[in-house]
């Protein structure tokens, strides 16, 4: 009977013993019922005596010299050849590293000035860099107004909730947007109030308007979750010679909307078709129902505003010369559409006035808006997916336009690192400079060939 082999069941772990000539064939675990193969004797040692080496060898082994010893006997006893010592290598002589090529600088890129800093803004402290930048957040990151600011103009209106009143709540590129008590929509007067004009445009002359009522959706049950859908439900075209208390008279009421928001209190548009929907929310306050609309044409808005408050009081004198500077010709020669692009990253603040836009090179004409760079009298604008910011005319800093092809890349100067505003066509250069030049910008532009670090 041969000698027995103390093995582990690979599937169980149970401890097995096993004969000895019973190497290369298949057993099965009494305890597992699992199938395996059973190793061969000669296998099993020579694994055995590598972990034995690797301990002899790291010091694990307190007795290294005598399991040395009786791993000799058993390669002995089992006729197998004793194990090959091991030959320090001899090292082969070092070859000297090759001689490293000498450094060639790059050369400067070549630069010309295409318009110099204005000397009158020029100013005794560091020239600023894009550092000094005012970088603002992308359009998929706007703030929400503060809680403070909801609470004053709900004050505002609340304090008018006796007589009618319009409460001026922003004057945006996207247009004027007003606040009043929802108590107002049960006046027929007030509901009649909207100038009979197109509300995006400002056209009185129109022959084919159609009303539209307000879609207050937030207001509304069922499958209604879009204005447009509403307000095609219940518009109406208007007849010869009608006056606007006829108007809403010949108007149905809202069904879907509890009152007084199914009282339809209509808007304007010329024609009709390719407008969207003007947008208008509600909001609780302790005091009641808070409605707000943005009426797109600053002209519109300012003739609603006079009819409603009257035309003396100090909000009307405010909004007249706000909207001055969004009804400028350079401001309204841009299509409705690229204006609401537009809005969602630019808009104006202080005084300034709109002079011009650039498309960013990326954007194919039919996305202009989406990007690109807005110059004003004050400052120059600028977003680029998430990424904007805008550039004060009274600040030393410098534009580099880097040359390709058919565009340039206007590029930030700034002192540790150059930001990338936006892609400009080569052809726009001339006019960018001309705005400069108009404002007495602080604001250097210089061409650059090649590319910047």
């Amino acid at each position: 009977m041969s000698e027995v082999m103390q093995i582990h069941c690979p599937s169980c772990g149970v401890r097995l013993g096993i004969p000895g000539d019973a190497g290369g064939r298949m057993a099965r675990c009494p305890k597992c019922n699992n199938k395996f193969k059973v190793p061969d004797p000669r296998q099993m040692l020579d694994d055995t005596i590598t972990c034995w080496l690797n301990l002899d060898q790291m010091g694990d082994d307190e007795h290294g010299e005598s399991v040395t010893q009786e791993i000799e006997m058993q390669r002995s006893a089992m006729g197998m050849a004793p194990p090959k010592e091991d030959k320090p290598e001899t090292p082969e002589p070092a070859t000297p590293p090759a001689p490293e090529p000498p450094k060639t600088e790059k050369p400067e890129p070549v630069r010309r000035v295409l318009r110099s800093r204005s000397k009158k803004n020029d100013r005794a402290d560091t020239p600023a860099q894009a550092d000094t930048v005012n970088d603002q957040a992308s359009p998929d990151d706007t703030q929400t107004p503060a809680a403070d600011g909801k609470h004053g103009i709900a004050e505002s209106v609340n304090n008018h909730q006796n007589h009618i009143h319009l409460t001026v709540v922003d004057v945006t590129s996207a247009g004027v947007r007003f606040a009043f008590s929802s108590r107002l929509i049960d006046i027929p007067q007030f509901r009649a109030s909207m100038p009979m004009c197109d509300v995006y445009t400002g056209d009185y002359s129109s022959d084919n308007l159609i009303a539209r009522p307000l879609a207050w959706i937030d207001k509304a049950s069922g499958k209604f979750t879009n204005p447009g859908e509403l307000e095609a439900r219940y518009e109406y075209t208007l007849k010869q010679h009608q006056t606007a208390r006829e108007v809403i008279d010949s108007m149905r009421i809202m069904n879907e909307l509890p009152s007084p928001f199914s009282q339809p209190m209509p808007y304007y548009v010329a024609g009709g078709s390719g407008k969207a929907p003007i947008h208008c929310e509600t909001y609780q306050t302790p005091k009641g129902i808070v409605c707000e609309v943005t009426i797109p044409s600053p002209a519109v808005a300012l003739d609603w505003l006079g009819r409603v408050n009257g035309v003396c009081c100090q909000e009307y004198v405010e909004l007249e010369q706000t909207a001055h500077k969004l009804e400028a010709s350079a401001w309204r020669a841009i299509p409705e559409k690229v204006r609401k692009r537009l809005a969602a990253w630019f808009d104006f603040q202080g005084d300034e006035s709109f002079l011009a836009y650039f498309n960013d090179g990326d954007f194919a004409s039919s996305d202009s808006g989406l990007a690109g760079l807005v110059v004003t009298t004050d400052r120059l604008a600028y977003c680029k997916y998430h990424s904007g910011g805008s550039i004060q005319h009274n600040k030393s800093v410098t534009l580099v336009a880097v040359e390709s092809g058919r565009f340039v890349t206007l590029v930030l100067q700034g002192r540790s690192s150059n930001k990338r505003i936006m892609k400009l066509k080569t052809s726009d250069l001339d006019e960018l400079v001309t705005l400069l030049d108009q404002v007495d910008s602080n604001i250097e532009l210089v061409m650059q060939e090649g590319t910047v670090a």
